[in-house]
């Protein structure tokens, strides 16, 4: 009886799930609204908000980053039965990833480039017209 009932409690928490988050979430279907040469440095804050990072070169250019990561790992309880973990067990993961760099010259939208999952999505199309 006492080994059914742990098996029951093991079979319950089959996995052990984690979760990674890093940047912030930001509104991706507003990207197609940019338009180099003319959204301003304003619009950019206002659709996407605060940025993650930002930098000014030499030549006056200011760079807005925007990212935001998620992780979820799984490992499977029975990964730590003695001798059979390694044969029963795994893990598992996903990740989730979006970028967004918008380049500004005088307060005004000059390129900007969207990122997911590490591709270029669609609206980046827009910003290499």
């Amino acid at each position: 009886m006492k080994k059914a009932i742990l098996l029951a409690a093991a079979l319950s928490f089959s996995a052990c799930i984690h979760t990674i988050e890093y940047g912030r979430q930001f509104d991706a279907s507003k990207v197609p609204s940019l338009e180099k040469g003319r959204t301003s440095k304003q619009e950019v804050l206002t659709m996407f908000g605060a940025p993650e990072s930002s930098s000014l070169n030499g030549d006056g250019i200011l760079t807005l980053n925007y990212a935001y990561i998620k992780t979820t790992g799984r490992i499977k309880l029975a990964s730590f039965i003695p001798l059979v973990g390694p044969v029963v067990g795994g893990t598992a993961s996903s990740n989730a990833q979006k970028t967004l760099t918008v380049s500004l010259k005088d307060g005004v939208v000059t390129n900007f480039v969207y990122t997911q999952d590490g591709v270029p999505d669609a609206p980046t199309k827009k910003a290499s017209q």
